[in-house]
């Protein structure tokens, strides 16, 4: 029997289903799934997106403003990324691609990007401290308080004991949210023409974002 990540069409069988009930319910629109689909996630020009065939925009923001921001080549994305495959990332700016990719670019692995995600150590857990604006010890105390809040004093100092780190050497930090780890993979090119079938295990993110 083939294993497979079903979690990946059940997020896009969602994804469709919750805009459309969401057109419905905010604006009175019946949408199709060419509609659904086509939308541009990152047009500089148009927060929310527009709907294709309508000239209207979808009624709610689906897509996080600081997310649309980078990845439509309003602002620098914040962490620089080394990427062999794309020398056009130079500026700081996210790859022009972005800003034509749709929703069914990511439906059906064809948004360009790679196959694997930033590398998680190296690329975003190393950057957390940027994309959190943490700059002094009382920072990365607020951060590891958030952890002793979910999991009691004893468990933090528990673990640290447990790998050799003492308790005023560093800091513990909630785990990178989807949304810090979409920041870091604007850092990185959309390796393949828009519209070419490449898997992708990251295609998901935006998807599971907006729902």
């Amino acid at each position: 029997m083939r294993m497979g990540s079903i979690s990946k069409p059940v997020t896009f069988a969602m994804v469709r289903w919750a805009l459309k009930h969401t057109a419905r319910d905010r604006a009175g629109l019946e949408l199709t799934d060419d509609q659904i689909e086509g939308m541009k996630l990152f047009d500089p020009e148009h927060y929310p997106p527009l709907i294709p065939g309508l000239n209207k925009q979808y009624p709610v923001a689906i897509i996080p403003e600081n997310l649309h921001a980078v990845f439509s080549g309003k602002v620098k994305f914040p962490v620089a990324v080394k990427d062999s495959k794309c020398a056009n990332l130079n500026s700081g700016f996210a790859d022009k691609q972005w800003q034509n990719v749709t929703l069914g670019h990511f439906l059906s692995h064809r948004s360009g990007l790679q196959r694997s995600a930033p590398r998680y150590a190296e690329d975003v857990t190393a950057n957390l401290p940027v994309l959190r604006n943490l700059k002094t010890p009382a920072n990365f105390q607020a951060q590891e308080q958030l952890l002793v809040n979910e999991w009691g004093s004893k468990s933090i100092s528990s673990a640290k004991n447990q790998l050799g780190i003492s308790l005023s050497a560093g800091y513990f930090l909630p785990s990178p949210t989807l949304g810090e780890i979409m920041q870091v993979l604007a850092g990185r090119c959309l390796q393949y023409p828009l519209g070419q079938y490449h898997y992708s295990n990251t295609s998901p993110a935006f998807p599971t974002i907006i729902l």
